[in-house]
Parts: C-alpha cells; structure tokens; sequence
C-alpha cells in the first residue's frame, strides 16, 4: 500500500508541475492560483483516502483480536446468524428455515447488479462443514463485532469491492451480503482455507525441499499415491514460498536443470514447470 501511495502521488505531482510549466506564460495568476488549489486538494483528499484506508484496516485487525481475546468460548452456545445459504429461503410451511431470516438484497450496480445488502455481511460455510458445530457458531459470534467495520470502511471508500474474513474452523464471512448458489447437487465445495490468499496470510514463507525416489520399488500405487501427495504439497504454495523437487535412483538430479543448487519461487509458473516434468521424468514418474 505504501508503495502504490508513492507512486500515485508522484503522478499527481509530475502532471501538475509539468501543466504550470508548460501554461504559465499563457495564463493569468488567478487561474494558475486556481489550478494549484485545485491540485492541492485533489493531493489531500488522496492521501486522506489511502492513509485513512490503512486506518481501517488495522483497526479491523484490532477488533479480531480483542473480540477473539475476550470472548469465552462456550460449547453450548445457541446461536442463529445469516448463513448465506439459508437467507430468505422458506420451508413447506412457509416459514424462514433455521439460520435463515428474511434479508433484504437489492441490486447494486457497484457490483455488477448482483442483489447485495451493504449494510450487512453474511456467513458461508462449506456444505462438509456443520454450520452449527459448537466451533463455528463461538467463531461467528465472536466475528459479529465485524461487521460494523465492513460497512464503515465501505462507507468512507466507496471504491472498495468484496470484503472478507476466513476463519481456521471452516466459516467465511463476507461483504456485502449476498446470497450463495450452491451447485446442481445443492453442494457448497468452496472452503476459503484452500485459497491461495488464506494459505499466504495463515502461514509462514516456507523453504521446501521435494526428494521422491523413482526406483524400480516406487512403480504402481506408491507411485501413484507419491504424484499426489506432491501435487497437493505445491497446491499449498505460494509466492512467498521457495521450492524445489529433487528425484533419485541410482543418483540424485532436480527435474529441471536450471533450477539446480537453489529454491526458486513457488508461482504458478514454477509449479507448474515442476508438475510437467515430474510427470515425464526419467522412469515415468
């Protein structure tokens, strides 16, 4: 953020004193006194926005963990939020079925004209999940002093798109609230731990070594069951991680040769080189 602050300022900067320099013969002093009004407020209000968005952003972090810090949980708790899935569905009698409720949703043309609701935000959890496990429902409880946040930060930055929070126990609550389509089978499969900007933020970079023996002892399913664990070990991966995949018989070589003596950055490019040569490796791994 800091980084693209400068930069936009800078721009801001350069135009307006290559607009001076270029008119100031030509105009009156007025208008040029006008002018760099103008520009100073522009530069205001943007670092204003920018500074005041960092604001909020700590402020939202603070509110986490203060709300995690002095809430006790409770393995009884009851509990109804808005799960996404259930909002204004009835049941055969015509009533809100159970952690549903009615929510109003509007469209939004900020938004693509999705039905949304901007003044409150909503829970989604994947259908292998128990939305009323006694871990989800202390979890979204606690979260709820959230969403005061989510819709000030909107407020003050209309610019703003989708804001989330994802927790280790399975819930994803997000902003605006919007009502979530399972697929054909009524299935929820999305799980925001498996995206790769939980994965980055929830851990630590790491530095990772991959050795796989291709001997004549790994053919069949030991094969099989070695080619998926590591393409579920660099599914894991991110940018702020640093790999290599080293195989082994008879001697020992990295599967591309220009990634010999070092770990290179885990993006998708560099998985991916790994992934293909894995699969076309010397014995056929």
């Amino acid at each position: 953020m800091g980084r693209m602050r400068s930069n936009t300022l800078l721009w801001v900067l350069f135009s307006s004193w290559t607009i001076q320099t270029q008119t100031q013969m030509r105009m009156s002093p007025e208008t040029v006194q006008q002018w760099s009004d103008t520009f100073g407020k522009q530069l205001l209000a943007l670092s204003n926005r920018y500074s005041g968005a960092q604001l909020l952003q700590k402020r939202m972090a603070e509110t986490v963990e203060d709300a995690d810090f002095y809430h006790e949980y409770n393995a009884t708790l009851e509990f109804n939020y808005y799960n996404s899935m259930m909002i204004n569905a009835l049941d055969v009698d015509g009533n809100n079925v159970e952690l549903g409720g009615e929510f109003p949703l509007e469209a939004n043309e900020h938004f693509n004209e999705l039905p949304v609701n901007d003044q409150q935000s909503v829970i989604q959890v994947p259908t292998n999940v128990y939305n009323k496990d006694p871990d989800i429902l202390n979890g979204v409880f606690m979260s709820e002093a959230l969403n005061d946040i989510l819709t000030s930060k909107f407020e003050k930055d209309p610019t703003l798109t989708w804001q989330y929070f994802s927790s280790s126990t399975g819930f994803f609550r997000f902003y605006p609230g919007i009502k979530w389509t399972p697929d054909e089978n009524g299935v929820v499969t999305f799980d925001a731990r498996n995206r790769n900007w939980y994965i980055q933020a929830a851990t630590s970079p790491k530095d990772i070594t991959i050795a796989v023996d291709i001997s004549g002892s790994m053919k069949g399913l030991r094969l099989t069951i070695a080619k998926h664990t590591i393409n579920t070990i660099l599914d894991t991966l991110g940018e702020s991680d640093f790999v290599n995949l080293i195989v082994y018989s008879d001697y020992v070589r990295y599967v591309e040769p220009c990634f010999k003596g070092s770990l290179v950055q885990a993006d998708l490019d560099n998985r991916e080189v790994m992934l293909s040569l894995l699969a076309v490796n010397s014995v056929a791994i």
